[in-house]
C-alpha cells in the first residue's frame, strides 16, 4: 500500500503542478483581415449557402477553400485528427502559409495530445495556433489528463465544440464536421452521416467576429507557451517536407482524383442566414460566470420551437431532453403539430453512455405521439463510405416548419445546453429545407433508419429494408455485451453530463 500511496501522491502532485503551470500573459489580439480585394469570391459564386450532406464532397470543399484561399484561412475545430484527411488538409494549409495566406487555427485540448505536428506547424511564419480552454499537464497525459480533469473539475469540462472554417472572410463552411477521416467516410471501422453548410457572403464576416472572440478570449493559450516541445527549424522544416510527402503518397494521389471536382461552382441558394453561437465565458469555472454568459444557441432554438406551428424536424446524434423541452414537444404534439427525430440507434451510437439517457426517456418521447427514427448500423452514407464500416449519425439540425432550418454542433443534450459552447447558422428558406428533406428521406421513415414505437406495452423495432420488412424486440443489431453496457451505464447519476 504504501508504494501505491507514493504514486498515487505523485501523480496528484505532478498534475497540481502542472495545472499551476497553465500560463498567464499579457495577450496579443489578433483580428480577422479585411476582405480583399483581389478575390470577389460574391461576385463569381453569389451570395447564399449550400448543403454539404455528402462526405467527399465536404471534404472536397474543404481543399478547394484552402487551396484557392488569397489571404487568410481562420479554422475553429473541437477536433482535429492527423490522419489521413487531417494531414492532407493541413498540407493544403502549409501550402497556403507558403503562398503568404495568414492562417489562424484554434482547436480544442481535449483531443490534442501535444501532437508535435501541431507544434512545428506553428513554427511558420505564417501560421498561428492556439489550444482553447487547455490542460497544463502536458506529460504522461494518458495518465495526468484524467486526474486533472477530476482536480480541476469545473474548469476541464466545458469544452469549445464550436465548428467552422473561414476563407478570405466571405466563404465559410460550419456545421457538424471535425476533422477526421470517419467525418469524410475514410475511416476503416466507423464513419458518419454529417452535415455542414457552405455559405458565401456578409454572413462570413459575422462567424469571423465570432471566431475572433474565442481566438481572443483568455481561454485560447498559443502552442508556444503550452507545449514543452520546443521544434527546431530544422525539425519544422523536416516535417513540412513529411506533409508534402504525404501529400504526393500514391494513396492520397488515389484519394484526391476520386472527390468531385468544381464544388465551387455548384449553385447557392439565396437564404437569409444568422450565425448563433455561445460566447467563450460559456467554458468559465465559476457558475456565476457561466450563467451571465448564458446558453445563447439553446435560448434562440427554443425561441423557434415555440414559434412553431406544423412541423418540427429534429437531427441529434446524441439526444438527451429535458422535462421542459419534452413538455414544449408535447405542446406542439397537441396543437396538431408533427414531430419527428432522428438520432443514433444503440448500435451506431459511438457513445454507449449517451444512448443511456435517450433510452431512459425514449418511452416518453413515444408516448407523446413523437417519431422517433434510429440510424441503423449498415445505413448507406451519401459519398459512401470505407467498405465494412459501421455508421453512426453526427449530423446536427432542426428545421422548423419547412422555412427555417438550423445546422451546427447543437446536440439535444444537456451538455450543449449548459456545458460545451456551441454555433451554426439559422436559415430562412423555403427551397434549402425541401432539398434537406429529400436527403434525408431514406434516413427518416425510409429503409436506414429503424423506427421504434409500441407493441402493446413493450417496445418493438420496425424497418423495412430491401424489400424486406424487419422488427425487433431488444436494440437492434445491437450485441448483448453493449446492451448489457448500457444497461448498466444507466444506472450512473450522470445525466447532467451527458
Amino acid at each position: 500500500m504504501s508504494g501505491l500511496r507514493w504514486w498515487l501522491t505523485s501523480l496528484s502532485l505532478l498534475v497540481a503542478g502542472a495545472i499551476n503551470r497553465v500560463p498567464r500573459f499579457a495577450r496579443e489580439p489578433s483580428y480577422r483581415l479585411p476582405v480583399p480585394a483581389g478575390t470577389p469570391w460574391q461576385q463569381r459564386l453569389g451570395t447564399g449557402v449550400r448543403l454539404l450532406w455528402d462526405n467527399k464532397d465536404a471534404l472536397a470543399t474543404r481543399l478547394a477553400l484552402i487551396q484557392n484561399a488569397k489571404a487568410s484561412i481562420d479554422a475553429q475545430y473541437y477536433q482535429w485528427r492527423a490522419d489521413t484527411s487531417g494531414k492532407l488538409l493541413l498540407a493544403a494549409v502549409l501550402d497556403a502559409a507558403e503562398r503568404g495566406v495568414r492562417v489562424r487555427l484554434l482547436i480544442d485540448d481535449v483531443h490534442t495530445d501535444d501532437d508535435p505536428l501541431i507544434a512545428r506547424l506553428n513554427v511558420h511564419q505564417n501560421v498561428s495556433i492556439r489550444l482553447f480552454n487547455p490542460f497544463g499537464s502536458r506529460v504522461l497525459t494518458p495518465i495526468t489528463r484524467p486526474l486533472e480533469w477530476l482536480w480541476d473539475f469545473s474548469r476541464a469540462n466545458h469544452r469549445m465544440h464550436n465548428k467552422a472554417l473561414i476563407v478570405d472572410g466571405e466563404l465559410v463552411v460550419l456545421g457538424g464536421r471535425n476533422v477526421g477521416d470517419e467525418y469524410f467516410g475514410l475511416h476503416p471501422r466507423r464513419n458518419f452521416l454529417d452535415m455542414d453548410l457552405l455559405a458565401v457572403g456578409p454572413i462570413a464576416e459575422d462567424v469571423a467576429e465570432a471566431f475572433d472572440l474565442f481566438y481572443n478570449a483568455q481561454w485560447a493559450v498559443p502552442v508556444s507557451r503550452l507545449i514543452s516541445l520546443r521544434p527546431l527549424k530544422r525539425e519544422a522544416r523536416q516535417a513540412f517536407k513529411n506533409l508534402k510527402a504525404f501529400w504526393d503518397r500514391p494513396q492520397c494521389q488515389a484519394l484526391l482524383a476520386s472527390l468531385p471536382r468544381d464544388v465551387l461552382e455548384q449553385p447557392l441558394h439565396p437564404a437569409g442566414m444568422e450565425v448563433l453561437f455561445d460566447p467563450p465565458s460559456k467554458v468559465h469555472p465559476l457558475r456565476k460566470q457561466r450563467r451571465r454568459a448564458g446558453s445563447r444557441t439553446a435560448i434562440a432554438l427554443g425561441r423557434l420551437a415555440r414559434e412553431t406551428r406544423h412541423e418540427l424536424l429534429v437531427v441529434s446524434p446524441y439526444l438527451v431532453p429535458s422535462g421542459e423541452i419534452l413538455g414544449q414537444m408535447g405542446q406542439l404534439k397537441g396543437a396538431g403539430a408533427q414531430v419527428r427525430i432522428l438520432t443514433n440507434s444503440l448500435a451506431a451510437n459511438d457513445v454507449v453512455i449517451a444512448h443511456s439517457g435517450y433510452a431512459a426517456q425514449r418511452h416518453a418521447m413515444l408516448a407523446t405521439g413523437i417519431e422517433l427514427f434510429e440510424l441503423a448500423s449498415d445505413a448507406d452514407l451519401p459519398g459512401g463510405q470505407e467498405a465494412g464500416s459501421q455508421s453512426g449519425l453526427h449530423a446536427k439540425l432542426i428545421a422548423y416548419d419547412k422555412r427555417r432550418l438550423f445546422v451546427g454542433t447543437f446536440n439535444l443534450d444537456p451538455r450543449s445546453i449548459f456545458i460545451n459552447t456551441e454555433m451554426g447558422l439559422l436559415l430562412d428558406c423555403p427551397a434549402i429545407v425541401a432539398e434537406l428533406e429529400a436527403q434525408l428521406a431514406p434516413y427518416v421513415g425510409g429503409g436506414q433508419s429503424w423506427q421504434p414505437g409500441f407493441s402493446g406495452s413493450a417496445l418493438l423495432w420496425r424497418r423495412s429494408h430491401q424489400g424486406e420488412q424487419w422488427s425487433a424486440s431488444v436494440e437492434p443489431q445491437a450485441s448483448l455485451w453493449r446492451r448489457f453496457l448500457a444497461r448498466v451505464l444507466s444506472w450512473l447519476p450522470v445525466r447532467s453530463q451527458l
